[in-house]
């Protein structure tokens, strides 16, 4: 698979059938086989430009984390994880599908990225496992930085 993006280093990844149950930091491919996304009790659409159905991230919240997610930002256990934001970079709109604060339920995941303009589980809500597979870097550019956090200048957190 290839990671195009920002949102991790680019470069060439293998994806892989989990052989166990994901741990927070695994970079892991979220495969969405329908064109919807299903958080918890809502549906948020794929944005049209994205052609593609599987997004690389990396396990941020596992099954029991208390996950927080308000107009501060996104918490997991309290730890502060980035910004939510409301646009995207290029002002188009963008739908919480959680809000408030709740626990991760058996076999439910929150992905995220370390990049704050990632469209991650801030955006499209909790993955069950039957989604995941696992990543693992082959070939990786040697230039690219994207993979740093990069949260946003206007953050008070840092």
């Amino acid at each position: 698979m290839i990671q195009p993006t920002g949102s991790l280093a680019r470069g060439l990844y293998l994806k892989s059938e989990l052989t166990k149950k994901p741990a927070a930091g695994n970079i892991v491919s979220v495969s969405f086989k329908d064109k919807d996304v299903s958080g918890r009790s809502k549906t948020y659409p794929l944005p049209k430009n994205m052609p593609w159905k599987s997004f690389l991230k990396v396990i941020a919240g596992i099954p029991g984390d208390i996950i927080n997610v308000s107009d501060d930002g996104i918490f997991i256990n309290g730890k502060y994880w980035g910004p939510v934001h409301k646009v995207t970079s290029k002002g188009r709109s963008l739908l919480k599908v959680i809000d408030g604060e709740y626990r991760l339920k058996k076999d439910w995941f929150l992905t995220l990225t370390p990049h704050h303009m990632s469209y991650d589980s801030r955006y499209y809500g909790p993955v069950h496992i039957s989604q995941l597979k696992l990543a693992t870097a082959l070939f990786l550019l040697p230039w690219d930085n994207s993979i740093k956090n990069k949260r946003s200048t206007n953050d008070k957190r840092k």
